[in-house]
């Protein structure tokens, strides 16, 4: 049953590879400018500290399949992490979710746009994290309790990434403000700490529900 599980994750990790290669392989072939994958895919909403959300997903997938195969292939190496392994799955997993719904809310109700190819991820994503809740079952709360230290540490990271992004933020526009004009380098220091407010949100979020159960 174990394994029969692991090559489920596998043939779910695999195919959530494949899509995010096919979006950062394609995106200069099939997304021409002006059409709904450009405005999705081409958006600032598209990209996370400067990477493309794609390239993101194609690495965290791409571990995913290396360590999942190896675990197949030598149990002895998953047995070896398998505590370590399943806790970071899961809060990896549950980011994913998370940030998957949020784009497609994004995609929804702000671009008024969808990328397919966008899409399908999410629901690999999505169906990866339920069927590791559903086959884990129990197994699920001892672990996060097992790490609950760790839980609370990324709980204050998010409140410091979150707070100190959007402090930061202010002071910038702030400047900008009493400048009367936005800079180039203003504006790309902006995005970037937007950007850490949004891990920070994910961070809290992700361990606010590891906290709770």
């Amino acid at each position: 049953i174990w394994n029969l599980n692991i090559f489920t994750l596998i043939l779910l990790a695999l195919v959530g590879f494949f899509i995010s290669l096919y979006i950062v392989l394609s995106k200069s072939k099939t997304c021409r400018k002006g059409e709904e994958c450009d405005r999705v895919v081409g958006s600032h909403y598209g990209s996370l500290f400067g990477l493309p959300v794609s390239l993101i997903a194609l690495a965290f997938y791409g571990f995913l399949s290396i360590f999942l195969l190896l675990g197949l292939i030598f149990p002895i190496f998953l047995n070896i992490y398998y505590d370590t392994f399943l806790f970071l799955l899961i809060l990896s997993l549950l980011a994913g979710s998370f940030f998957s719904i949020y784009l497609f809310g994004v995609q929804a109700f702000i671009l008024k746009s969808f990328c397919p190819k966008c899409i399908s991820l999410a629901i690999v994503t999505i169906l990866a994290t339920i069927f590791t809740f559903v086959f884990l079952g129990d197994q699920v709360i001892g672990l996060l309790v097992g790490h609950k230290k760790i839980i609370l540490i990324l709980h204050v990271l998010g409140v410091v990434f979150g707070l100190g992004g959007a402090t930061i933020t202010d002071l910038f526009f702030m400047r900008a403000i009493s400048d009367h004009s936005i800079k180039r380098s203003e504006l790309s220091m902006m995005k970037f700490f937007s950007s850490i407010i949004w891990v920070g949100l994910l961070i809290l979020v992700v361990s606010g529900i590891g906290l709770y159960l």
